[in-house]
């Protein structure tokens, strides 16, 4: 239950919390240079360069590049995502998400945007919040064949159609044609 409200609301498919972040991350390190600098002198330009080549540890008493030992604000760990990984970090809490449009999120997507537009349409027709309506969608076969419940459940549409006559809104979203039409109660 908790993680169904949780996706809900980050609007994900889905979320897991693992221990190690080195599966969709590459930690990194990122001396600051006018603070080290201040204490390395002249060493920091070394230490910057160890440093972008991922030579570092992590140790108890601070970050080791070469043979200095970096704290505080001298460095700041960080993450980069791999390959279709979008990464964030902060306080030691690292958030991958993955990036990756596969053909049925694509589909999923435009299926939103139908929603909303057609939400759009309702309003311009100002339609109550009650009514029901009969919707044309055309040239929408492949969306209507994965998330016709979908758009019908959040747009309260009784029928869709490809064709509506009279449409009392219409809208066009790529190629397809959209319309919406009051039932009458």
């Amino acid at each position: 239950e908790a993680k169904t409200i949780i996706c809900e609301e980050l609007n994900v498919k889905n979320f897991e919390i693992v221990g190690d972040a080195s599966d969709f991350a590459k930690e990194f390190v990122n001396v600051n240079a006018r603070i080290a600098g201040k204490r390395l002198g002249a060493k920091i330009q070394e230490i910057i360069k160890i440093s972008k080549e991922g030579k570092f540890k992590i140790t108890k008493d601070g970050i080791k590049i070469g043979d200095e030992i970096l704290t505080g604000e001298e460095v700041l760990i960080g993450y980069r995502g791999k390959k279709d990984q979008a990464v964030e970090s902060d306080g030691g809490i690292v958030v991958a998400l993955d990036t990756e449009i596969t053909p049925e999120l694509e589909l999923e997507g435009q299926a939103r945007d139908l929603v909303r537009i057609i939400q759009e349409l309702r309003k311009k027709a100002d339609y109550d919040v009650s009514d029901r309506i009969e919707l044309q969608l055309e040239n929408a076969d492949k969306i209507l064949q994965e998330h016709e419940k979908y758009i019908a459940a959040e747009t309260l549409t009784k029928e869709v159609v490809p064709k509506l006559e009279n449409p009392d809104a219409e809208d066009i979203l790529g190629e397809i044609k959209i319309g919406v039409k009051k039932l009458q109660k």
